[in-house]
């Protein structure tokens, strides 16, 4: 099974996956960009944040950002089966 991926491109997108968290802490994330959003109207945040899938037996669902310098920094862990059905549904999916 491929790896799969998906974009999140608004706060509230966030704000809802913040229901699957299995580690880590996204409400900080969803505050911060939420007022930045809000203040500005577009921020750096709108087409840096992916959920990644695993494709291999270890099932991993993680949610990552791109940060300024354009390295990939870790969020969180979600419980897999239920963040990858939302996705599914909500969510655009990336190809490469």
């Amino acid at each position: 099974m491929a790896a799969k991926r998906f974009h999140v491109s608004k706060p509230d997108e966030l704000r809802a996956l913040c229901e699957f968290v299995k580690e880590g802490k996204l409400s900080n994330m969803v505050s911060v960009w939420t007022a930045t959003a809000r203040k500005n109207g577009t921020t750096r945040w709108d087409n840096a944040i992916y959920v990644g899938f695993s494709g291999d037996r270890q099932r991993v669902a993680e949610v990552v950002r791109f940060s300024a310098t354009g390295e990939l920094v870790y969020c969180a862990t979600l419980r897999y089966n239920l963040a990858l059905n939302w996705c599914e549904q909500h969510l655009r999916p990336v190809y490469d």
